[in-house]
């Protein structure tokens, strides 16, 4: 209750069920700065998990959707990743205080998850009981779990491999039909806007290394085509897709969009297993490998017959994957 106090002496704020309205006192500075925005966003994490954990659980937001004064969103908004990085260590240094307290706590959520949002004169905000936001004035809806985007960590690339990527603007953002649920070990912060984050919680241990790149063509680990077959991405069928996260699933097409954390990708045939292949990017080799059960090659060699490393398998670049003797993967494009 202690450092509850020490942050109401600090902001004035009104709790609605989920979200949180924070005005941050007057300072010297006209705008908002980021440090003010940084304490905003700690303190209505730290009012959402009094909220939500009980002396026999520990439960707490991770999806934020922050709204703030135009003219505030303008000033900061170029520093809007690195302050989501800092809040987010914030608030795995809170958790690794608390998780003493609750030994059987898992996590929850895939990943944090946040964007910010400039509120236009006239807009209407659920639960925001006026139009407008003065500076330094920020409102923000939390949720316990991320929305899912729908392109689960799986981009589909047309148009000479040109990536195609689904973004949630504010209001698509608030809807929860969909839930990122169990944990997978994806590292560091990752822009999927200008004013939109996803972090993983990788063991809520400290966010370190360099902040990856907005453009979806920097952070796709690799670009993987099929033959004889498509790829099916939000209800599209594509010849190519971008493996944006470290791992991925090649699933058919009864496989669900993500298994224990990892995303998958669904090919439109009925022959192939789910979770046939798994793949999977290592940052510290540059380097992409694989698993696969059934009847899998690699480069025209059966994956049992491949030197195998733990059970995986390195696969070079412009590799071929063949599935079940007719449908054929293309590696290429593996990050360097």
């Amino acid at each position: 209750m202690a450092l509850l106090n020490n942050w109401k002496t600090k902001f004035k704020s009104a709790v609605l069920g989920n979200d949180t309205k924070v005005e941050s006192p007057s300072e010297t500075t006209t705008f908002l700065t980021r440090q003010e925005l940084l304490d905003a966003l700690f303190f209505h994490f730290h009012l959402r998990q009094k909220e939500e954990t009980t002396d026999e659980s520990l439960l707490f937001a991770t999806s934020f959707m922050v709204y703030m004064n135009q003219e505030d969103y303008q000033k900061r908004q170029q520093s809007f990743a690195p302050t989501v990085k800092d809040a987010v260590n914030k608030f795995n240094k809170a958790i690794r205080k608390e998780m003493g307290r609750y030994p059987d706590y898992r996590p929850h959520a895939e990943f944090w998850q946040f964007q910010f949002v400039p509120l236009e004169q006239g807009n209407l905000v659920e639960g925001m009981k006026k139009a407008s936001l003065a500076h330094k004035e920020i409102f923000i809806l939390s949720s316990i779990y991320p929305i899912r985007a729908n392109n689960d960590g799986v981009g589909g690339a047309k148009n000479n491999e040109r990536m195609v990527a689904t973004v949630h603007d504010s209001k698509n953002s608030r809807t929860m039909d969909d839930w990122a649920i169990n944990v997978a070990n994806l590292s560091n912060l990752t822009i999927l806007a200008k004013d939109q984050f996803q972090v993983s919680f990788n063991d809520f241990e400290e966010v370190r290394g360099e902040i990856k790149s907005e453009a979806p063509e920097d952070i796709a680990r690799a670009t993987i085509k099929i033959t004889q077959s498509h790829f099916l991405v939000n209800d599209r069928r594509e010849r190519a897709i971008y493996m944006l996260n470290d791992h991925l699933l090649i699933s058919g097409r009864g496989g669900r969009s993500t298994s224990g954390g990892m995303p998958v990708a669904r090919i439109d045939n009925d022959n192939i297993i789910n979770e046939q292949i798994t793949f999977h990017y290592r940052h510290d080799m540059h380097r992409l490998f694989m698993k696969a059960v059934g009847d899998v090659k690699l480069n025209e060699v059966p994956f049992s017959q491949l030197d195998l490393t733990n059970g995986w398998a390195m696969v070079p670049n412009k590799s071929a994957i063949l599935i079940n003797s007719e449908i054929q993967l293309e590696i290429i494009d593996i990050k360097k």
